[in-house]
This record gives C-alpha cells, sequence and structure tokens, in this order.
C-alpha cells in the first residue's frame, strides 16, 4: 500500500495499525492518519479479482510505477500469469476526482459504480458495515 501523500510505503506501524512510514520514520509527510489491519485484512479477504466485483484504484500521483504497487491491483491472471495493466489510474489535472466527488485526499473512499456506469455509492474507506448493507441488498450468499 502506498500512502495517498507522498507514495511512500504505508507500513505496520504496531500489531493492528498501518501508517505512513516516511510520516513516521522521516518526518518528511504530514499523513498521520493510521488504517486498522482489520480493515486491510477484510478487504483482501472478501474480495478476489474480477470473481463478481471488478476493482480499481485512483491515486493522486503522476509517478506511481507498477511494480511498487501491491499484487491486489496489479494481478497477475491467466495461465501464463500476464499483468492486468487496467486497475490503475490517476487523477488528472483539472479534472480531478478527488476534487468532483469531495474525496479526502487523506483517507480515500469506495466508489460503487453499477455496469451501466453510474456512481451508486461512494463510501469511506472503512465504511465496511455501510458497503456489507449495500451488496447485501442484491447479493447471493454462496453455499
Amino acid at each position: 500500500m502506498k500512502c495517498g501523500c507522498c507514495s511512500g510505503s504505508y507500513t505496520l506501524m504496531s500489531k493492528t495499525k498501518y501508517g505512513c512510514a516516511a510520516a513516521r520514520n522521516k518526518g518528511t509527510c504530514s499523513n498521520r492518519a493510521l488504517i486498522k489491519r482489520t480493515d486491510v485484512d477484510a478487504v483482501r479477504r472478501h474480495i478476489k479479482i474480477d470473481s463478481v466485483i471488478d476493482t480499481y484504484a485512483v491515486f493522486q500521483q503522476q509517478d506511481l510505477l507498477m511494480h511498487d504497487l501491491h499484487g491486489y491491483l496489479w494481478p497477475a491472471k491467466g495461465k501464463y500469469g500476464l499483468r492486468d495493466y487496467e486497475k490503475v489510474f490517476h487523477a488528472q489535472d483539472g479534472n480531478d476526482l478527488y476534487d468532483l466527488r469531495g474525496i479526502e485526499r487523506n483517507r480515500g473512499c469506495v466508489v460503487i459504480v453499477r455496469p451501466d456506469q453510474h456512481i451508486a455509492s461512494i463510501l469511506p474507506v472503512a465504511a465496511h458495515a455501510k458497503l456489507s448493507k449495500f451488496f447485501d441488498f442484491f447479493m447471493i450468499a454462496q453455499t
């Protein structure tokens, strides 16, 4: 995971929380936001790449390298393990998704887009209960 402010690595700050390594170790970043490890694990555990939900990421940074991204956003697919490069995007100058949608830059969000491209919901990253409630309305549990 990368910091939304400085592109530095988000690493474990304690047994239970992730945070920006540059903010903690170097003091070169102002991002003091911490993410609970359980929140990150819950997302990883419940979403399988392209099974039912297609996942994308929009970053603020213009200089990201694909090799620096978590494998979840750059998955190896198919028989030959080819990498999917079409899951990561960046905000554009003058057409910034963060500004257009009122998204907090330090925290990010989850945007649910229906197959007809309608934005169905925009939720905070850690709003697992609201996200579950949204999908519980129409998704069928697998047995």
